[in-house]
Parts: C-alpha cells; sequence; structure tokens
C-alpha cells in the first residue's frame, strides 16, 4: 500500500471534507505550504489578514500573525504524525509510519 497524506478540514470537531495526496510528491516544507493555502482558503482570509499572518510578532507584528502557524505532532501511540493549520475551520495531514 502507498503511504499518502491524508487531509481533513474541520469544523469544530466536525470533519467537513477529506482528500489523500501522495507523499512521495511533498518534502515537508510542502505539506507546511499547502496546509497555508488551504487554511486560507478554508477561513476565507482577506489579503491583510494573510499577509499579517507572515509577520513576525516578535518584530512588532500584529497579534493575528498566528493565523496561518503550521504546528507538527508526532503520536508514537498511533504511529502516525500530524501537521495542522488555521482556527475553525481548520486543516489537518496525517501520515502513517507504518
Amino acid at each position: 500500500m502507498a503511504r499518502v497524506w491524508r487531509c481533513d478540514i474541520w469544523h469544530g470537531l466536525e470533519r467537513v471534507e477529506s482528500f489523500v495526496l501522495p507523499t512521495h510528491r511533498f518534502t515537508e516544507r510542502n505539506i507546511r505550504e499547502c496546509l497555508r493555502a488551504l487554511a486560507t482558503k478554508a477561513q476565507g482570509l482577506t489579503y491583510e489578514e494573510i499577509a499579517s499572518s507572515y509577520m513576525n510578532r516578535r518584530k512588532g507584528g500584529p497579534e493575528n500573525s498566528h493565523l496561518l502557524e503550521v504546528d507538527y505532532e508526532a503520536i508514537v501511540e498511533k504511529r502516525c504524525s500530524v501537521y495542522s493549520c488555521g482556527h475553525n475551520p481548520w486543516i489537518t495531514a496525517t501520515i502513517s509510519w507504518d
């Protein structure tokens, strides 16, 4: 079985949409950027919100600069890695280690 990224779009705890992407076509950086783009669309961000989300808060950027941050979590018990981005709706990309 080929490994894939399973991408899920969530609204609260409800999965709204799900699709798969081939792992061999995405580096870690690619999947992070893909999640940012998907979260931008899902959240319906304005141009100003998109631009400000790339500003560095430590250098005087706005408080909403976290809108497109990508979080990473390795879940050892389930043998998978999960990247997530966005705030309701939010996007996850999961890959199994098996």
